[in-house]
This record gives C-alpha cells, sequence and structure tokens, in this order.
C-alpha cells in the first residue's frame, strides 16, 4: 500500500465521520466514536464472558 493509498482512505473516513456528525439521529456523531464504541462493547461482552 503506498503513501497516496492511505491518504484518500484517510480521507474518505474523515468525509464520512463529518457527514454522521450531520446527521442528528445517530447516536455517535463520527466514525471514531463509533470505532471506540463498537470496541467497548466488544470488551465488555468479553469481560462477561470470562465471568
Amino acid at each position: 500500500m503506498d503513501i497516496n493509498t492511505l491518504l484518500v482512505i484517510i480521507a474518505a473516513v474523515a468525509a464520512v465521520s463529518e457527514a454522521l456528525a450531520l446527521i442528528p439521529g445517530i447516536k455517535s456523531n463520527s466514525v471514531f466514536q463509533v470505532i471506540y464504541n463498537l470496541l467497548k462493547s466488544i470488551g465488555n461482552a468479553i469481560k462477561k464472558k470470562e465471568v
């Protein structure tokens, strides 16, 4: 993967993030918050499974 491809992917993620921020019905208003909440829920599911 070259640097141009990486920059295009980052720009696309940022654009999707800004588009999500404009939609008031979505609880998470950015891609980064969606990823964070997904990882947090996976972590909680793993903790519950261990107990």
